[in-house]
């Protein structure tokens, strides 16, 4: 509203305002299920979430012993008082678990993107990077303090990216100069202090008494599928994971580069007393990996809870999409990540379940684990 007075050329007035709520562009926002607009348009309730729902009797008497006959009628900006039989009702509730599937892509196609980084950095470094999302967060954060102080926001995006693959460089050279020849427990629980620390000193620098608003670096609707507005920011997450499998693929097994790294991985000690600059890949791999991972965040940190603990979490939902991937196959690791963010996207109008979506990824990794033991357990039972 307050936009819309603003674009006013002259005196504010009932009949100028009139004219230009009627000639606004519609606004979307991520939790409406269609523009707002003022006039005359496709939709008439963009909160498409609930409706106004109420029981009238039905005509006509009731016979004895079968009680009082009754039907649904439906209040909404579409229509009042249409009455709703059982087969409707079957049909509103299937549409409203595809409208939560297709809302759930938004999240998965970023599970997605922070899972096939997670496998490029253990395939390249042997790693399991549980900081990956708490980096890409530092990022996030960075672009938004940018965009504050009047940067455009694309230069502020790119800041961030640099900030991230710089924190992630750091990260790198702590894990390659103290912790190359250890044992992968070692360097996991290296990583989950890492996360630890980077997570404490972002709560304390962009905590609760520095509030910071993430802007949308893309912004608008592509377009709707199911009743729902899908984003262009869901949109570019979606192909920017896409873009990351092929590119890494490609890259691992068709380069020169990518067969280095693979035996920088695989035979680290071999690899240096070949020749390969061991050192110097591993770097490159965990700044490639950080840049990622800061603009994923920064594309989908507009939809989330603007905390930095909360972000750094994200990994949970980003290693159960690695894990079913096995952390090797990357075409399997973005099939798992859109898969998570569906199904929460279905948990969340399951009734009783709603409030136990979180909990999806952990149930992945449980089963993921439990299936991939299950030759050592049939061979016990045997």
């Amino acid at each position: 509203m307050l936009g819309v007075i603003k674009s006013i050329d002259g005196p504010v007035t009932r009949n100028s305002i009139n004219k230009a709520l009627a000639s606004m562009k519609p606004v979307s926002y991520p939790l409406a299920g269609s523009p707002y607009v003022f006039g005359p348009g496709a939709t008439h309730a963009p909160m498409q979430a609930t409706k106004v729902m109420k029981l009238a009797k039905a005509p006509g008497p009731s016979k004895p012993g079968t009680g009082s006959s009754c039907r649904i009628s439906s209040s909404s900006a579409h229509g009042a008082g249409r009455s709703i039989s059982p087969g409707d009702h079957s049909g509103s509730v299937m549409n409203s678990y595809f409208t939560a599937a297709v809302a759930g892509l938004a999240a998965g196609g970023a599970y997605a993107l922070l899972g096939v980084c997670a496998v490029f950095t253990y395939r390249l470094i042997a790693v399991v990077n549980f900081v990956c999302a708490a980096i890409g967060a530092t990022g996030a954060f960075a672009f938004a303090m940018l965009a504050e102080e009047g940067l455009p926001l694309w230069l502020g995006a790119l800041g961030g990216v640099i900030v991230g693959a710089a924190v992630s460089v750091a990260v790198g050279a702590v894990m390659t100069h103290w912790f190359a020849d250890s044992p992968a427990s070692t360097k996991a629980a290296v990583a989950v202090a890492l996360l630890v620390g980077l997570a404490a000193v972002g709560l304390r620098i962009t905590g609760g008494q520095h509030p910071h608003n993430f802007p949308a670096l893309i912004s608008g609707s592509a377009f709707r599928l199911a009743g729902v507005e899908v984003t262009k920011a869901s949109v570019a997450t979606l192909l920017l994971a896409l873009a990351f499998t092929l590119a890494a693929n490609l890259f691992l097994n068709r380069s020169h580069t990518g067969l280095q790294l693979r035996a920088l991985s695989e035979r680290p000690v071999t690899a240096e007393l070949i020749g390969i600059p061991v050192h110097m890949l591993s770097l490159w791999a965990w700044a490639v990996g950080g840049a990622a991972t800061a603009f994923a965040l920064i594309l989908i940190a507009p939809q989330r809870a603007p905390n930095f603990l909360t972000l750094s979490l994200l990994v949970v939902p980003a290693l159960a999409a690695a894990l079913i991937g096995l952390f090797r196959n990357f075409w399997a690791t973005l099939f798992g990540g859109v898969a998570l963010g569906t199904i929460e996207g279905l948990a969340s109008v399951l009734p009783g379940l709603g409030e136990y979506r979180t909990a999806v990824p952990f149930v992945v990794i449980l089963a993921v684990l439990l299936w991939s033991q299950r030759g050592a357990c049939w061979d016990d039972a045997r």
